[in-house]
Parts: structure tokens; sequence; C-alpha cells
């Protein structure tokens, strides 16, 4: 895969998910091993948690 690709990859939840899922399932990690992936996922999903309360305008 190009590095652009690669890049592009990081911007994307389902990334940070999966390396999760993987670490639990494979490696039987335990939550300090997963807060890097658990981190990123919270972050994206306050980012767009905010961005469509504050876009939901009430008429």
């Amino acid at each position: 895969m190009k590095k652009d690709l690669f890049t592009i990859a990081y911007a994307n939840p389902l990334r940070y998910f999966v390396e999760a899922m993987r670490a639990i399932y494979l490696k039987g990690s335990t939550l300090l091993n997963l807060l890097m992936p658990l981190t990123v996922l919270l972050g994206i999903a306050s980012f767009f948690s905010l961005w469509a309360t504050l876009s939901y305008r009430k008429r």
C-alpha cells in the first residue's frame, strides 16, 4: 500500500477498533495495553459528537 493511504488510514476509526479487538482476542491484552486505541476512539467520537451538536439547528 502507498504511504499516502497509510496516512489516511490513521483518520479511520475502524483501524483503531480492529487494533483493539486483535489485541484482546489474540494477545489477551490488558486495559493498559489498549490505552492508545481507546483514547483515539474516544477522541474521534467526542469530536464528531461535538460537531453534530453544534451543527444541529433548532428551528
